[in-house]
């Protein structure tokens, strides 16, 4: 079995790069597989065709003239669309990944251009793949409930985290790195060993639901001088709001938006927090929920779409949209010792069911059961 994968996910940054990269990292045999819309990665076969990807005219003339005539050429026996795109035709087998429905669910949180493109061109992908993979139970439903999708076409495979990263680590090795990083962005925090972190990984958008995080933190950080809010990500877009709530919040110089971290540093993070706050809208997957279990960090996270499936029992629950029941259970995280603990114990035992290698091995046996499909 010959086999294309669409990797020009490997060129953006977001869920899909990182979804992308560690499914191919983990493939064992790479002799059979060429992987398209990337000119190097690791030792497979690449073919890349420079094609302006943020033009949609651009990507759709790859996606239904270039790709196929190419896929043509390679012989192809199965092309997997690891983001939601597969071309239209009928002499290959067709898998295509769908990593949530977020144009769908939630249409304000995304852009025009992104809502055009994963509202109409996505959906007649996904119809016409052979089958489908999804990350999660809850996206599994979406597919069945919006595009109508049969379920015995859908598997749900699960991502992993990098445990070679994520981990326990020394906490004032930990600390230190912090330091260093507080100093590279010009950031001074008075007796910082004495503070305790509330910690946010995330993108800067309104679906990650900061502006409530923030009130949260507005409740009980009149409680302890010590609470400090760190939010670590890149600025998405919509963000004028986010920030307009830090800045009338009367706790704003115990707010620090850190900007994009790497994850050899979010480790050390997670590591030194007192909780982990998750508390997006809407999730694919929440893949930050199984890095802080990793790390031993209490999580936090919200009662809707896949988090729950993702936190197993490692985790407080909380509506999104109640800013009380955040605080609350910030507090008494931050409280209860024996609380903290159990939810440590619980989160270790819960983000070892969950490996990359695992993904990769599911994956492969999804190809196989296509292409011998009749």
């Amino acid at each position: 079995m010959k086999i294309g994968i669409d990797a020009r996910t490997l060129k953006v940054k977001g869920g899909s790069k990182t979804y992308a990269i560690n499914l191919l990292s983990n493939f064992k045999n790479h002799k059979d597989i060429i992987l398209f819309g990337i000119d190097n990665f690791l030792d497979y076969k690449t073919i890349d065709e420079k094609t302006n990807q943020q033009n949609p005219l651009f990507r759709l003339y790859y996606d239904n003239i270039k790709l196929p005539n190419l896929l043509k050429k390679e012989k192809i026996d199965l092309f997997h669309g690891v983001k939601g795109i597969i071309p239209n035709s009928k002499k290959y087998k067709k898998v295509v990944t769908v990593l949530d429905l977020s144009s769908f669910v939630y249409p304000e949180f995304t852009t025009f251009k992104d809502r055009f493109y994963w509202k109409i061109i996505s959906p007649k992908s996904i119809k016409k793949a052979d089958h489908i993979i999804t990350i999660s139970q809850s996206t599994k439903k979406d597919l069945i409930n919006i595009l109508k999708i049969r379920g015995d076409k859908i598997t749900v495979i699960y991502l992993g985290y990098n445990n070679n990263i994520f981990r326990k680590k020394d906490k004032n090795k930990s600390l230190n790195k912090l330091l260093i990083l507080l100093k590279q962005k010009n950031i001074k925090i008075q007796n910082i060993k004495d503070k305790k972190i509330i910690l946010n990984v995330n993108t800067i958008s309104p679906r990650k639901n900061i502006q409530n995080l923030i009130k949260s933190f507005n409740i009980v950080a009149k409680y302890d001088k010590n609470l400090i809010l760190f939010i670590s990500g890149r600025k998405g877009w919509k963000t004028k709001k986010i920030f307009e709530e830090c800045n009338k919040s009367l706790f704003k110089n115990r707010i620090y938006f850190l900007d994009y971290i790497p994850d050899n540093i979010v480790v050390d993070l997670y590591n030194i927090s007192e909780v982990f706050v998750y508390s997006s809208i809407y999730e694919g997957f929440g893949l930050p929920i199984l890095e802080a279990q990793a790390c031993g960090c209490p999580v936090i996270t919200s009662n809707v779409s896949s988090m729950p499936e993702v936190a197993g029992k490692g985790a407080i629950l909380v509506y999104p949209y109640n800013v009380s029941e955040i605080a609350s259970a910030m507090k008494r995280v931050i409280e209860d010792k024996k609380l903290r603990n159990d939810l440590i114990k619980k989160g270790f035992e819960n983000c070892k069911k969950f490996s990359w290698e695992k993904c990769a091995k599911e994956t492969l046996k999804v190809y196989k059961e296509v292409y011998n499909e009749k």
